[in-house]
């Protein structure tokens, strides 16, 4: 019974998979990396972390959709994530948008994941640490696109999804004396 239940699971699985290029105003991405830190930042239902298994490129109506299979480490629930990949699927880089606003990440997203990077590039060294720290600059750097030049805290109307996160906690948690510290601390800890 539990062998005939498990091929049941992957055969839908392979059903949504094949038609969730087909769905309605797919979320919109500024660069595969943007897909993966939105990935990171989701939980399965049961509280564990999300690890895709296939990322598949189709088209709808013209446009180029990422179709990124999800498998939860905990449950192995399964989760499909649809994107909207227009903006950057064979673009030059220059041609890029870079200072675009996401539509997938918010704010508290791009601090929270920061932060994570720093905390676990110390406890791994080498070419893993380096990868944590360079993923922190870029969270933080990402993160501050939001700030004005000459400004403390973020753009009142920046993107602040987060559940329960209301924007003066915000400007409490991360002003932007914070964040270029994380930044600095960062860069200089990969330097050395």
């Amino acid at each position: 019974m539990w062998l005939f239940g498990r091929r049941n699971k992957e055969r839908k699985a392979r059903e949504i998979v094949a038609t969730a290029h087909l769905r309605e105003n797919p979320m919109q991405a500024h660069s595969v990396r943007e897909e993966y830190l939105y990935l990171s930042t989701r939980r399965c239902k049961c509280g564990g972390r999300l690890e895709a298994y296939d990322h598949i490129l189709r088209y709808n109506k013209g446009q180029p959709i990422d179709v990124i299979p999800t498998n939860c480490t905990r449950c192995t629930g399964f989760y499909c994530f649809v994107f909207d990949i227009s903006f950057f699927h064979h673009k030059d880089e220059d041609k890029i948008d870079k200072h675009a606003r996401s539509e997938t990440l918010d704010v508290m997203d791009w601090a929270e994941h920061g932060y994570n990077c720093l905390h676990k590039s110390v406890h791994s060294s080498g070419v893993r640490q380096d990868q944590f720290l360079q993923d922190a600059i870029w969270s933080f750097e990402e993160m501050l696109k939001f700030y004005p030049a000459n400004g403390k805290y973020p753009f009142p109307n920046a993107f602040f999804n987060h559940q329960a996160v209301h924007y003066s906690h915000l400007r409490e948690r991360y002003p932007r004396s914070l964040i270029d510290e994380a930044v600095n601390a960062a860069r200089a800890r990969l330097g050395s």
